[in-house]
C-alpha cells in the first residue's frame, strides 16, 4: 500500500462494504443496504482513482497504472447498477465486503505481515531442505526473516525475497469472499474452505520454493550469458 492515508481509505471503504452487508443479511432494509453498497463501490472507484499516481509516478508501472484506471468506470458503475437495475449485485457487494476483511489486515498490520512473511519463509526452507537444497535466510528490507540467499562459486549472490503476496492471501481471501457471500448452509461453505484454503496456501509454499531455487540455482540462464 503506498501510505497510512491511503491505508486509512482502504479499511473506510470495507468497513462501508461491510455496512451494506450486515444491513442486507440482518435486516429488511433493503433499499438502505442497495444505497450504501452503492457508496461503497464509489469510494471503491475514489480508491482506485487515488492509487493511479502512485502506479505510474511512484512505481512506473503502466500495466498497474492502466488497470487502476479502468477500475474506476468499473466500479462506478457497479455502484450504478446496484443501486438502480440490479440488486442482485448486493451478493458481490458482500462477497468484496469478506474479501477486504480477510486481505486488507495482512497489507496493513505490520505485525501481521511479520508472523506471515516468516511463517512462509520457514515453511519454503522446509521443503527446500527437504529436496537436498539449503539456502541462507537473512533480514530482509524489512527487517525480518525472508531473504533467500544462494552464492555462487564466484560469489555473486542471488536473492529472493519473500513477500506477503508469497501466502496466496490474494487468492484465499477471493475464494474465502466468493464462497460465504452465496446462500448455502453454513457447514457446507467452511467446509469447503477447510479444504481449500490450505491447498491454495500448500501450492503457495511449492511455487515459493520453485521461484527461490530456479532463481538461486539460475536453472533457466543462458550459456550465453555467463
Amino acid at each position: 500500500m503506498p501510505g497510512t492515508l491511503t491505508d486509512l481509505f482502504a479499511w473506510v471503504v470495507v468497513a462501508t462494504f461491510v455496512a451494506s452487508a450486515l444491513l442486507d443479511v440482518w435486516t429488511d432494509r433493503a433499499r438502505l443496504a442497495r444505497g450504501v453498497a452503492a457508496l461503497a463501490w464509489l469510494l471503491f472507484a475514489a480508491f482506485w482513482l487515488a492509487l493511479v499516481p502512485h502506479y505510474v509516478v511512484t512505481l512506473k508501472s503502466y500495466v498497474e497504472g492502466t488497470g487502476a484506471v479502468l477500475a474506476v468506470p468499473a466500479c462506478a458503475y457497479a455502484g450504478y447498477l446496484v443501486w438502480t437495475r440490479r440488486p442482485s449485485l448486493l451478493v458481490l457487494s458482500r462477497a468484496v465486503a469478506i474479501m477486504g476483511v480477510v486481505y486488507l489486515p495482512f497489507i496493513t498490520i505490520p505485525a501481521l505481515q511479520r508472523v506471515t512473511v516468516e511463517t512462509v519463509t520457514h515453511h519454503a526452507e522446509f521443503l527446500m531442505q527437504a529436496l537436498g537444497y539449503s539456502p541462507a535466510v537473512e533480514a530482509g528490507d524489512e527487517g525480518y526473516r525472508s531473504l533467500f540467499v544462494f552464492t555462487n562459486q564466484s560469489g555473486h549472490r542471488f536473492t529472493t525475497p519473500v513477500l506477503v503476496a508469497c501466502s496466496g492471501i490474494g487468492s484465499i481471501s477471493i475464494v474465502s469472499g466468493l464462497v460465504l457471500a452465496v446462500k448455502a448452509p453454513l457447514r457446507k461453505k467452511l467446509r469447503g474452505l477447510a479444504l481449500v484454503i490450505p491447498l491454495i496456501y500448500a501450492l503457495n509454499i511449492v511455487r515459493v520454493a520453485f521461484i527461490v531455487l530456479a532463481h538461486g540455482q539460475q536453472w533457466f540462464r543462458s550459456e550465453a550469458w555467463l
